[in-house]
């Protein structure tokens, strides 16, 4: 039985674009989009920890409140895109820690499913945040990816194949293992330059290490 939603508020922004507060157990979503479209993130993200919890056999869940802004379109998330060194960095999503929040941040006008993975991806973030253990970088985003693939429709499912990064591993060389270790959040392998062999590499690995023979 997944919780059930709780609508705290409409906090009107300006009269053409209200936004919507909607509270559960584990999390409050923020969005200017549609109530439906506030409550249905909501719910998956609930379905989500609830899935994660039973598949490590135990309550899994943030040690600080996690707060989901969710833009109705990717312009309005534009304005809130990190910056590095003066320019907007290449993400879908983004997590940030904070001494008394956790907050994700994404546009839910992408491509059908997209939405979900990068919320699924930086809500993942959240959950190994609380360990206190500033974790490898190709480990915490590997594994981002692994849980990004959540499919809560039915039966609960983790690790499936992410198309997109087979298919770029079959046709671009890959990082050797002791480069992929050593890139941090400065390098540009991160960033921009390589970041599609970097997450592919991180997910690929991660996925062989949780569900390979």
């Amino acid at each position: 039985m997944f919780p059930r939603l709780c609508l705290l508020a409409l906090v009107v922004v300006s009269a053409a674009n209200p936004w919507t507060r909607v509270r559960t157990s584990h999390l409050t979503v923020l969005s200017d989009a549609s109530e439906k479209s506030a409550r249905d993130a909501a719910q998956r993200l609930e379905r989500f920890v609830d899935a994660l919890s039973a598949l490590l056999g135990g309550r899994v869940a943030a040690d600080l409140p996690v707060t989901v802004i969710a833009f109705r379109t990717e312009g309005e998330f534009d304005r809130f895109r990190p910056r590095q060194d003066g320019f907007s960095m290449n993400v879908s999503g983004f997590f940030q820690r904070a001494d008394d929040e956790n907050l994700v941040a994404l546009s839910l006008s992408m491509a059908a499913g997209m939405a979900d993975r990068v919320i699924f991806h930086e809500y993942a973030h959240a959950l190994t945040a609380r360990t206190g253990v500033v974790w490898p970088l190709w480990l915490g985003e590997g594994l981002a990816e692994f849980a990004s693939t959540f499919d809560g429709g039915g039966r609960a499912v983790f690790g499936r194949e992410i198309l997109s990064h087979a298919d770029y591993l079959q046709t671009h060389p890959m990082l050797p293992l002791d480069a992929l270790f050593g890139i941090d959040r400065r390098s540009l392998m991160y960033n921009e330059d390589g970041q599609n062999v970097f997450y592919a590499e991180s997910w690929a690995l991660v996925h062989y290490m949780i569900v390979g023979d």
